[in-house]
């Protein structure tokens, strides 16, 4: 399966040198932070600060799943689909498209989505 790069988001970027020599501070099993360029200090808008940040972080990993809305935008939204395992079954996955139309089947060898039936 191909994964597309993310867009910049104006975030400074940063080398594979810095990141391994970032402070991190793990929250939980699956959530880090990371302390990059502690030499300088920077004034930091009220909204970017680590309170409300972590805040920001702490309600959005205690809701289960991401709104609909999230998923579903970008340039072609037609191509973009929404994957959810089977309950009864773990090795069959739900593809669920813009429309709503869901499909029920497995990703092949070749990493794309082979549909078995409508859900």
């Amino acid at each position: 399966m191909t994964r597309n790069k993310p867009k910049s988001t104006g975030a400074a970027k940063f080398s594979a040198a810095e990141l391994r020599a970032a402070k991190k501070l793990p929250i939980g099993s699956d959530f880090v932070l990371l302390k990059l360029r502690s030499g300088t200090a920077r004034r930091v808008k009220p909204q970017d600060s680590a309170e409300v940040l972590v805040n920001k972080a702490a309600v959005a990993l205690k809701s289960p799943g991401i709104p609909r809305a999230a998923v579903f935008r970008g340039a072609t939204p037609q191509k973009v689909f929404a994957y959810s395992a089977v309950a009864g079954d773990a090795s069959m996955l739900v593809r669920e498209s813009l429309d709503g139309t869901r499909l029920i089947g497995k990703i092949g060898a070749d990493g794309r989505f082979r549909p078995y039936r409508k859900a």
